[in-house]
């Protein structure tokens, strides 16, 4: 007479465990302190820099998301081929904070935070947290690159922050069960799409021939 397994097939799947390997007790202090202190580096860096003027991007954004809140109706009322959640984003921003220079980059600041903290909780599935930490920091860091104008309230911020939030759910639905996070992983991509890529024609084609 034969005895069958009772646990076959009911095997639990396999989950992803951060590595064992931890730095030293000397070397975490070193690394967590110049991760916090690298971070706040970066935004006092993006507070002292707010004091330049807007440039073309947040200065178009700013204004379109001013019309945004105030009912104007994207793609209807006026034309942009970025995608609708940037000029909403911008108008909650401008109003929480101002439409001004150090408004909407006090948004992106904590924008940018946001990021920071998501890599953050990503990484501490896969890595010790003090390494997690530093990676945040130097997200932070080089974030600001003023060649790329990084300090200024760009949509790379918007688009960074969602992706990482959509990356951050689908992890997350690895220990739950249900599709609740995975469709919310989902939702939070759309947002980023733009529903023209077309070049804006005038409509009086005679004044621009």
């Amino acid at each position: 007479m034969s005895i069958k397994n009772k646990n076959k097939g009911s095997k639990k799947p396999e989950t992803l465990q951060a590595p064992t390997d931890r730095p030293s007790g000397n070397t975490a202090l070193l690394l967590t302190s110049l991760a916090i202190v690298t971070t706040l580096i970066a935004l006092i860096s993006r507070i002292f820099l707010s004091a330049y003027p807007m440039n073309r991007d947040e200065g178009t954004y700013g204004y379109l998301g001013g019309l945004s809140v105030k009912g104007s109706i994207p793609y209807v009322d006026f034309y942009e081929m970025k995608p609708p959640v940037l000029y909403y984003l911008y108008g909650i921003g401008g109003t929480l904070f101002g439409f001004s220079d150090f408004g909407l980059r006090f948004f992106g600041l904590l924008l940018n935070l946001a990021s920071g903290l998501l890599i953050y909780l990503i990484l501490t599935r896969y890595i010790d947290k003090t390494y997690a930490l530093v990676s945040s920091a130097l997200f932070a860091m080089l974030s600001i690159n003023l060649y790329a104008l990084g300090f200024t309230m760009v949509a790379e911020h918007i688009v960074n922050t969602f992706v990482l939030l959509s990356f951050y759910l689908l992890i997350r639905s690895y220990d739950r069960k249900g599709l609740l996070l995975i469709l919310l992983a989902g939702a939070a991509l759309p947002w980023l799409y733009s529903p023209s890529r077309q070049p804006y024609s005038c409509p009086h084609s005679s004044c621009c021939t």
